[in-house]
């Protein structure tokens, strides 16, 4: 597919940039469309899933630059970092072009090479062959040539705003996994630049990170590009928080002992460990004189209030550590290295694990799901008193590192 890019312009006299953001369409009306268009589709979408995505050969310094400052964006504020999607890509390169060949600016389409006229966002992403449209949301620009200007545009924006941060829709968020990413440049055309930014909720097989090297296969083999905590492992392998097995593999889905995440909170707090570090735990192994782990490790988490045993003098290091056991310990380090950094949650705020835990767990819950340190966790769907994989490990301690950075 041939791109429009040229030189950046100046803006036409008295024109300005503009901006647009549409939200996930509801339920009903999708369905309502999709049985409409099934039938008209299906060769479309057959012939899509062959020719559709190869729009991946490049991204331009730009769309590589807003992916670069909406993942810092939403990673400031406690959301997960997207990954950047061929698929999505596709359709938003093929809007912009609309949008700058027949000089118009609207999350419709009201002429277009290759969408029927009146295609909404999901109408488009559909007839691409993306199958989870109804889960996904759109930003549009036009007039603002690079990165810099389409992310301050839209942080002013609310609805834009909400996008680029998983927008609440019917009480519950969306959380989006994935982007895709085209700017557009039309001689002649009104704006000259067109942006479009597609946001989806599945992670497609075209989706990656560009700007890390060896991008798709990650540091460990049975962690893919595509798991839901990909990146938090990366991020907490290379800050050498936490490691994979002598097979080589991580085991995500692997449970945590409490001696384990010891090592793994002090890790992250950067917290000095030397051998006269003692505890008041009499169940722990035989202390190994050339080897901090795990008892002095064990002994700085309880010097600092971190852990407080399951008795004074009981520490269960091989016990597999619950999801209830990790949030307490996470929020009781933040308080402990960063007083103040927990905002009070809404006086109507429910934690999702309220009828489930007492205190002091409940309030830690509480305040961890109110400022975004099990963000990424499916939390309405797993047991709070059930062994924390470690996949999710990283990703709360990934979220306590954001918070910790802000």
């Amino acid at each position: 597919m041939r791109r429009m890019r040229r030189a950046a312009p100046s803006l036409t006299p008295g024109s300005r940039p503009r901006v647009r953001a549409a939200a996930v369409p509801a339920p009903d009306r999708f369905h309502l469309l999709l049985v409409a268009m099934a039938t008209i589709v299906a060769l479309a979408l057959l012939m899509l899933a062959w020719t559709g995505v190869a729009r991946a050969a490049a991204y331009d310094d730009q769309e590589l630059a807003f992916l670069r400052q909406l993942n810092e964006y939403r990673v400031a504020n406690g959301r997960l970092p997207l990954l950047l999607s061929d698929q999505l890509s596709l359709s938003a390169e093929r809007h912009s072009h609309d949008m700058g060949t027949y000089h118009y600016f609207s999350h419709e389409s009201e002429a277009s090479d290759y969408y029927p006229v009146g295609s909404e966002f999901w109408d488009r992403l559909e007839h691409d062959g993306y199958d989870s449209a109804p889960g996904s949301a759109e930003n549009l620009a036009a007039g603002a040539a690079t990165a810099s200007e389409v992310m301050g545009l839209w942080k002013g924006s609310e609805g834009h705003k909400a996008n680029m941060l998983d927008p609440l829709m019917n009480g519950s968020r969306v959380v989006f996994r994935e982007v895709g990413i085209a700017r557009v440049y039309a001689a002649g055309s009104p704006y000259g630049w067109y942006w479009a930014v597609e946001f989806g909720s599945t992670v497609d097989s075209t989706a990656r990170d560009p700007l890390v090297s060896g991008a798709g296969s990650g540091p460990f083999p049975d962690v893919s590009a595509s798991h839901p905590y990909a990146e938090a492992i990366r991020r907490l392998s290379e800050d050498g928080v936490i490691a994979g097995y002598d097979d080589g593999t991580f085991g995500p889905g692997r449970p945590v002992w409490r001696q384990h995440f010891a090592k793994m909170i002090v890790k992250l707090l950067d917290l000095p460990v030397v051998e006269s570090d003692t505890s008041p735990f009499t169940d722990l192994s035989d202390d190994d004189p050339n080897d901090l782990y795990p008892n002095e490790y064990i002994a700085v988490a309880s010097a600092q209030g971190i852990t407080q045993g399951m008795t004074a003098t009981t520490f269960s290091p091989e016990a597999d550590i619950s999801r209830t056991q990790v949030v307490t310990m996470v929020v009781r380090a933040v308080e402990k290295v960063r007083p103040g950094a927990l905002r009070t949650p809404a006086q109507d705020f429910v934690s999702s694990w309220a009828d489930d835990l007492e205190s002091p767990h409940a309030e830690a819950a509480r305040l961890a799901e109110a400022n975004g340190l099990l963000a990424g966790i499916a939390v309405t769907e797993v047991d709070p008193w059930g062994a924390m994989p470690r996949g999710e490990v990283a990703q709360i301690l990934f979220n306590l590192e954001v918070l910790l950075q802000r």
